[in-house]
């Protein structure tokens, strides 16, 4: 499907705008191209949890992106530590999470 998809669209994702500042000619539709090309390149890796159920891999990351939250919550609230200290606090957060 994703390359029906590619196929019906090319033309749209490589159309051209001159800029007209510059002269110089960029892609019209820049995100959407990013997006396109950012799937393509890790298509092999979007079903991993799919593949390998054994594994017990999440299918979504909101699991990892809570925890990282709360640790930008805690050292927000020790916001004059070091960079010494900053790092040993983040080795000790994840250390307590196991």
């Amino acid at each position: 499907m994703f390359e029906e998809w590619y196929l019906r669209w090319k033309d749209f994702l490589k159309e051209r705008s001159i800029e007209p500042k510059t002269g110089k000619t960029r892609f019209t539709h820049q995100r959407l191209r990013s997006a396109f090309l950012s799937i393509k390149r890790n298509m092999t890796l979007l079903w991993t949890f799919y593949d390998y159920p054994e594994t017990t891999l999440p299918n979504t990351n909101n699991g990892i992106e809570a925890l990282f939250t709360d640790l930008k919550t805690k050292i927000r609230v020790h916001n004059g530590l070091s960079k010494l200290n900053r790092m040993k606090f983040i080795d000790q957060y994840f250390y307590n999470k196991k």
